[in-house]
């Protein structure tokens, strides 16, 4: 078949364009309606600005979707299944039985910062929680439950595993992934609560490096790292002080 009848299919008998089925649909009204959120923020979007960009008409958004806060909170909602999704399909990347620990818990710290925390649904998703959290709560809680939270609890439990196969030292599994989290995207994170996701490759592969670095100078059992024995106690060099922040 030529180009002419794979054009065909997507015309009607008349020869216009065939309508879109109700899955498209709604897939160009969700898509319409996060660059219009994330653009204008919640207060400043209207039905009618998304239906014009989705190419729908706004009783097409209503019957689907229904009025401007039920389309929010199914966007929301929607949108954490699908970086869940993503994420949870990168935690079965996670260097389980490693040759090189730090080389490849390098490796797997960059796939994640690029393929999940700085994919573009992802950022659209924190913009919209950083934007409306304060005003919704239940976003802000949804965050840390569904997005975040998971995520660290998956890799709580891979952390967990390397501990018992004496590749790391630690007591806290939890506090050890919140901590690896929180060193690879410090200084992206930087850039991202002021709306500047323009690191250059270069600086993320060294603040990714840099940041699994210290999290094997705290966690490490020497062996697996060459720099230094963790004490075992949690507050190894590098290790965050106990309330979220990783120190230097």
């Amino acid at each position: 078949m030529g180009e002419t009848a794979t054009s065909a299919r997507g015309l009607g008998a008349t020869g216009k364009a065939a309508p879109r089925g109700r899955i498209a649909k709604r897939e160009a009204i969700m898509t319409a309606a996060m660059r219009v959120f994330v653009r204008d923020g919640y207060s400043g979007a209207s039905i009618e600005t998304i239906a014009a960009e989705a190419a729908v008409s706004k009783q097409t958004i209503y019957n689907h979707l229904g009025d401007k806060q039920r389309l929010f909170e199914s966007l929301i909602d929607e949108n954490f299944d699908r970086v869940n999704a993503q994420q949870f399909a990168m935690i079965e990347t996670f260097p389980d039985r490693p040759a090189n620990l730090m080389a490849e818990l390098t490796a797997f710290a960059g796939a994640l910062m690029r393929e999940c925390l700085m994919d573009e649904r992802a950022r659209a998703l924190r913009t919209l929680v950083q934007a409306e959290g304060s005003r919704r709560p239940d976003i802000a809680r949804q965050w840390r439950q569904r997005g975040q939270g998971q995520l660290a609890g998956s890799l709580a439990a891979r952390f967990a595993r390397l501990a018992l196969a004496g590749k790391l030292s630690l007591a806290d599994p939890d506090q050890a992934a919140r901590d690896f989290l929180a060193l690879i995207t410090y200084d992206a994170q930087v850039g991202w609560t002021i709306g500047d996701a323009s690191m250059r490759d270069d600086e993320l592969d060294a603040s990714i490096a840099a940041g699994v670095r210290t999290f094997m100078r705290a966690y490490g059992n020497g062996s697996t790292n060459g720099n230094g024995h963790h004490n075992g106690n949690g507050n190894g060099n590098g290790h965050s002080n106990g309330n979220g922040s990783a120190g230097g």
